[in-house]
């Protein structure tokens, strides 16, 4: 394979894997039943005073504002919030909107990308590198497994430019309902989805070699 070739290979490979990231981010975030999971894990009912139902539609409060570019405060029912802890919400709420937008593109791109492969016949080409993907969640979950708490600071010491993150439960008692459990259950299922996504491309391209034969 001429050098020109990898290097066009390895940049659609590169650009894939940031579009399973992109989506799997936009699945994540909208797989409610993992909070669902908590309320119940974590005993949120005794933590904060609130049913179950109750509880849920604070997060639900929480989510649209967060995913919905046209909510332009956040207002949850039994929830005060503090002038930082709105600030952050906010922080949070641009990189879903980056992530809304770079997942739109990326799919654009993708589908330009397979196009090209399928009328050039070079499916063939992609089929290592995404047998190699399978080990990247696999790893990336060793790693988040070992010492979640690390992982968490260093994650939001990369992604925000101040500490705003680190909530008082007195000034932003959402912070109760969103536990270690639910976040870490995020992450991994985030994980999951990825590896599923990586299944689903190395089908797609076992399906078009096998059908070239």
């Amino acid at each position: 394979m001429a050098v020109k070739k990898r290097i066009e290979v390895l940049f659609n490979v590169v650009l894939l894997h940031l579009l399973g990231v992109a989506v799997v981010i936009i699945v994540v975030i909208n797989s409610t039943f993992l909070f669902g999971w908590s309320i119940k894990y974590d005993h949120l009912e005794e933590m904060v005073g609130l049913s179950a139902s109750n509880i849920h539609k604070n997060y639900m409060q929480l989510l649209d504002y967060l995913q919905f570019p046209w909510i332009k405060n956040l207002h949850m029912s039994d929830f005060k919030s503090s002038a930082h802890g709105l600030e952050h919400m906010q922080e949070v709420k641009h990189l879903f909107m980056f992530d809304f937008s770079v997942a739109i593109v990326l799919s654009i791109i993708a589908a330009l990308i397979f196009y090209r492969i399928n009328k050039q016949n070079e499916w063939w080409m992609y089929y290592r590198p995404f047998k190699v993907s399978y080990v990247i969640p696999v790893i990336t979950s060793g790693v988040i497994l070992m010492n979640f708490n690390n992982f968490f600071i260093m994650f939001h010491e990369v992604f925000f430019r101040n500490n705003y993150w680190v909530f008082d439960p007195d000034l932003d008692p959402v912070i109760n309902i969103l536990t270690d459990n639910f976040f870490l259950s995020c992450f991994m299922a985030g994980l999951i989805y990825l590896e599923i996504y990586f299944l689903i491309i190395n089908l797609v391209i076992k399906k078009q070699l096998n059908f070239r034969k």
